[in-house]
Formats: C-alpha cells, structure tokens, sequence
C-alpha cells in the first residue's frame, strides 16, 4: 500500500529552540510575580491566570501533535496560527506582563531592559497593540 500515513507525523515537539523560551518566559514571569508579591505595583491573580492561560495555548500550538501535523496538513498549520493570533497572544497581552516579567530579570539588567521598554517606538508599539 503507498501514500503518505499522516499519523507517522504525529508526534509531541520538544525542540529547544521552540520550548526553551517558552520555559524561559514561564520562569522569567514567576520569578517578577514572586518578587512583586505584596508590593504596590503587585499583579493581580487575574493578570497571572490570564498571562500562563496565554502561554500554555502557546505551548500547544507549538509543542503538541498539532504542530507536527501542520508540516503535512495546511489546516492543521492554520488552526495552529488561529491559537496563537485569537487566543494566546490575547491572553499574554491583557495580562500585562510588562512589568512582572522586568521584575523576573536580574536585578542588574533591569536598567538596560527597563530603557529599551522606555523607547518611543517601543512605546508607541504596545499603545497600538
């Protein structure tokens, strides 16, 4: 029997290229939420629900079987482009990650960080967005 077996596709990424920022990211945000705790400028938990709720939509766009089956089928790939654009990257943004994921870097890149954030362009970016 010939053809191509989409099932031989199927299978769960763990590409560190991929995954490892994601981790990064999940501990970066932590670490702010752990730092601010208690603080005036603290997150709600609301704000941390919405941020991790994003992240792993993100992670299983990216990571899960759906990924690999999007090398081979194009609405596999597009379901997986619709679950970033209309539900994680929503998510992450009303979540307003700024400031606890400044606050989940070391304290000495905080400065560099925290004056690229200040940048009109970068600004005027997360305005619009």
């Amino acid at each position: 029997m010939t053809g191509h077996h989409h099932h031989d596709h199927i299978h769960w990424s763990l590409e560190p290229w991929i995954a490892g920022p994601i981790v990064a990211i999940a501990v970066i945000y932590a670490a702010g939420a752990f730092r601010l705790q208690g603080s005036a400028r603290s997150h709600r938990f609301r704000d941390v629900l919405l941020f991790y709720a994003g992240l792993v939509l993100l992670a299983l766009a990216v990571l899960s079987p759906l990924h690999s089956l999007g090398t081979v089928l194009l609405t596999a790939h597009m379901i997986e482009h619709e679950i970033m654009m209309v539900a994680a990257a929503p998510l992450i943004v009303a979540s307003r990650p700024a400031a606890t994921l400044l606050f989940g870097l070391p304290k000495p890149v905080r400065p560099y960080v925290a004056s690229l954030l200040r940048m009109k362009p970068v600004r005027l970016s997360w305005r619009a967005a």
